[in-house]
């Protein structure tokens, strides 16, 4: 299922608002919308449904951020990546043998990296 990750709030914003008044249910940085009114197809569908609507339902998953760090020692990582604008990060497409596998087993296919030696 597509998603649309938060990369920022602006200072006068509805969402602003909604978090001053609910406290504890906050919208963040790096949330995920995974809906929007019902749709879920697609990030441009629920997009525009954000656009055009005068009133907005969503639903959020607030992705785990894991932090690791490994030493290659001239072997090698053992993930494949491709760079997705969209969701600001490095999509893994393929787990194979390598360092970060036995660092980390629980990375997987779809996993997001959102930086690599602090960028």
């Amino acid at each position: 299922k597509p998603w649309i990750i938060i990369k920022g709030l602006k200072a006068d914003s509805l969402v602003n608002d909604w978090n001053a008044q609910n406290p504890g249910k906050e919208i963040r940085k790096g949330d995920c919308i995974i809906e929007v009114n019902g749709k879920s197809d697609s990030s441009n569908d629920m997009l525009q449904v954000a656009k055009d609507s005068s009133s907005v339902v969503m639903k959020l998953r607030r992705p785990k951020v894991q932090e690791f760090s490994v030493t290659k020692g001239g072997r090698s990582l053992g993930v494949s990546v491709n760079y997705d604008e969209k969701l600001v990060g490095l999509v893994v497409v393929k787990v194979s043998e390598g360092v970060v596998q036995e660092a980390f087993p629980g990375v997987k296919e779809g996993d997001i990296i959102i930086a690599v030696n602090g960028q």
